[in-house]
């Protein structure tokens, strides 16, 4: 696990926010987002199995990014949060674990809601 500074952290995060559409409300649009897979909280757990059913490699690492935009950006394995997700939760009313590599977005939002994005 790597805790960016500044400077990193805010590459990352506007990095993701040019590639998707964020609304005013500071979530993603998903009304605007195609090949979208929406889970609930119990699905967690089956993210890595989605993403490797759709080709994806789940050992790339990626980063989480917190929606309070003051928390520095934390460059992991999808595998480390899925592991510390209760505390990931903790952090803010959503997160997003973003993967500029293999072009995709996982949002929680504080309302229970996963929505993943993959990149054809």
């Amino acid at each position: 696990m790597e805790i960016l500074d500044d400077s990193e952290s805010g590459t990352i995060t506007r990095n993701m926010t040019g590639c998707f559409p964020i609304a005013f409300w500071g979530r993603i649009d998903w009304d605007k987002v195609h090949n979208k897979i929406v889970l609930t909280s119990d699905d967690i757990f089956t993210i890595p199995t989605v993403l490797s059913n759709h080709s994806f490699d789940t050992s790339v690492p990626v980063y989480l990014i917190a929606g309070d935009y003051n928390t520095p950006v934390v460059k992991t394995s999808l595998f480390t949060i899925l592991e510390k997700v209760e505390d990931v939760m903790c952090i803010g009313p959503d997160q997003w674990i973003y993967s500029p590599h293999l072009k995709y977005v996982i949002e929680f939002c504080h309302d229970g809601e996963i929505k993943q994005r993959n990149f054809p």
